[in-house]
């Protein structure tokens, strides 16, 4: 029982790096690399911006192109997947563990969090614990999801609503890095 406290306090302590240091390294390159071989991130060819902060990195998986967008904090406790050319926007949150609330315990609960291909999180938004967007759908800025949002959907506001359809045909890469971000 001493040991695996230990460990944990290990753990905690070298995840406390990249939130307070790492995280601030004004290079694409350094920050993915830490990202991969400290941390076990699977990270395709895509750009992590600074100030991004993780709860457990070695849940995240990221696909080529997308760009996760500087402010941001992603807890992978659950594990958090993102697709192809998809755009996490200024200061997202994304959760994917929580507390049951109706447990006598309080039981912590890990619901993984799926993101598709060619979709956009807008600035602000949360995604809560088993939150879904499937390829090319858009979660407006400040909105709320907590369940499914089906493809090429548009949806805004708390809870987030769909209010249009997108074209399934994306002409566009989202891959870009500007200096010192």
């Amino acid at each position: 029982m001493k040991f695996i406290k230990q460990k944990n306090i290990i753990r905690y302590f070298i995840m406390s790096l990249w939130n307070h240091f790492f995280t601030y390294i004004p290079s694409y390159f350094i920050r993915k690399l830490i990202l991969t071989v400290v941390y076990r991130a699977r990270l395709g060819n895509c750009n992590i911006h600074m100030g991004v902060k993780f709860f457990s990195p070695w849940k995240l998986e990221v696909g080529n192109g997308s760009n996760i967008q500087y402010g941001c904090f992603i807890d992978c406790r659950g594990g958090v997947k993102i697709g192809e050319n998809t755009d996490i926007t200024l200061q997202v949150k994304i959760l994917s563990q929580d507390h049951d609330v109706r447990s006598e315990s309080y039981a912590t609960r890990d619901r993984s969090v799926n993101i598709g291909a060619n979709c956009v999180v807008g600035s602000f938004a949360l995604l809560l614990p088993g939150s879904v967007m499937e390829n090319n759908s858009v979660l407006g800025s400040g909105a709320v999801l907590g369940s499914h949002l089906e493809e090429c959907s548009i949806a805004i506001g708390n809870p987030a609503k769909v209010i249009g359809r997108r074209s399934s045909k994306i002409n566009y890469l989202c891959s870009y890095k500007r200096p010192f971000h």
